[in-house]
């Protein structure tokens, strides 16, 4: 996880500073623009996952209702995960409207 250690806001913008272990550092890939900061307190939606065919080899994340205004079924999406020591976070990129 990491974590801001220090702020400092212009009139248009926020520089921020972070402090974050060498692994997450290692998953941005030398990426440095078009990055996209979450605080996990903010995921306070409920949402499921669920297993279908042989041994559960297929799984299913559902959208909950409260967050499924504005997304294009049938659209092309992108995902990346990335782990942390206790979770694995999924992130979708799907067109919205």
């Amino acid at each position: 996880m990491a974590s801001v250690i220090q702020t400092k806001v212009n009139k248009d913008h926020a520089v921020l500073s972070l402090k974050l272990g060498l692994e997450e550092a290692a998953q941005l890939k030398g990426k440095m623009d078009n990055i996209h900061l979450i605080a996990e307190e903010n995921a306070d939606t409920k949402a499921s996952v669920y297993e279908r065919g042989k041994k559960g080899c297929t799984k299913y994340f559902l959208i909950p209702r409260l967050l499924r205004k504005g997304v294009r079924i049938g659209k092309e999406a992108r995902c990346l995960r990335f782990d942390s020591k206790d979770k694995m976070v999924f992130v979708y990129f799907v067109e919205g409207v």
